[in-house]
């Protein structure tokens, strides 16, 4: 029988540069891999990027590190990096085509890297290991969940009847996109979103699909599509706000194996209505995520607010069809 035994450090709360962050082995030797992908920062030149933490602290990308055993990262790590890195060199084909749950688990372990980091910033300020992360119990739970599911880089893991994740792939028109790089996460929702040449990737990382379900039609719309930068900004913001109103954490629960299993099987609880699941949308709120990701086109709030029931679009007309940008202009939306 395969090795299906789920690593879980929530358990002690033990957050280490001595264990390797995947399976948990005792690091005699320091060693590690960068929370971005090696390849990733060599063809965008991330390097020398710099990364804010929740502690104030600032850090380069190539200074962001994840404890790892040598096994998990040449036998699990390495391959799942270099395969992306293929496909994003074809762009937004390339990636589209990329197996999603791969994409997923490519993602998460950048989220998980620099969740790890601020854990790991947090824990040092505190200078007394016993006094723990001081994350709410509701926070603790959800990343819980999601290293569960952070283990099928390693272990081999099935989803019974659910995936538990929203995976967004949009085309990007480069017309006017100046920027061949751009990050955004939000630790708190489990929401990740990444842009690569002309591919842009929007997740909710802990949802049970239910955003994915939730935008099903607009996302068909829009895909296939090259959109102006400035729309794939407010793609963005509405997965993140959705994220934002979700109410429920989903729980995993891994079956027990028997000796001939190659997979450890996941299964959920899942309801069968979405009618509880989001709290109320609210166009107040909804209009600071926006004004705040539209900042480098100098949308200001009560622009976006304009028509207080219908909060400024640049993804769908009032007919509801996608709307075409070349050349971005605001006076030509108010």
């Amino acid at each position: 029988m395969a090795n299906l035994t789920l690593y879980d450090p929530f358990l002690k709360m033990d957050f280490s540069d001595k264990e390797c962050f995947l399976c948990g082995t005792h690091l005699i030797v320091e060693e590690h891999i960068t929370v971005f992908p090696e390849n990733l920062m060599e063809r965008y030149d991330l390097q020398n990027r710099e990364l804010l933490l929740l502690d104030k602290s600032i850090k380069k990308f190539s200074n962001l590190h994840l404890p790892c055993c040598s096994v998990c990262k040449q036998k699990h790590l390495k391959p799942l990096d270099d395969e992306v890195d293929i496909a994003l060199e074809q762009g937004y084909e390339g990636i589209k085509k990329l197996d999603e749950n791969k994409l997923f688990l490519w993602l998460g372990r950048m989220y998980y890297g620099i969740l790890f980091n601020e854990l790991v910033a947090e824990k040092r300020m505190k200078q007394e290991p016993e006094h723990g992360i001081g994350y709410e119990s509701k926070m603790m739970l959800k990343m819980h969940s999601f290293f569960q599911l952070l283990q099928g880089i390693r272990i081999p893991i099935r989803y019974a009847d659910f995936t538990p994740y929203s995976l967004f792939v949009l085309e990007v028109d480069p017309t006017e996109d100046d920027l061949p790089f751009e990050y955004r996460d939000d630790i708190n929702t489990q929401c990740f979103y990444l842009k690569a040449g002309n591919v842009a990737i929007v997740a909710s990382l802990l949802d049970n699909n239910t955003i994915a379900q939730t935008y099903q039609r607009p996302y068909d719309m829009l895909k296939n599509k090259a959109l102006h930068p400035v729309q794939v900004a407010e793609f963005m913001a509405r997965v993140f706000y959705k994220a934002y109103l979700l109410n429920d954490i989903p729980e995993y629960f891994p079956r027990e194996p028997k000796e001939e299993d190659e997979v450890l099987v996941l299964d959920t609880l899942i309801e069968d209505t979405m009618e509880d699941t989001f709290n109320d949308w609210e166009k107040l709120t909804y209009s600071q995520v926006l004004t705040e990701v539209w900042k480098k086109w100098d949308i200001e709030q009560y622009v976006v607010l304009k028509d207080f029931d219908n909060p400024l679009s640049f993804l769908f007309s009032k007919d509801n069809e996608v709307i075409e940008i070349k050349q971005f202009k605001l006076s030509n939306f108010i």
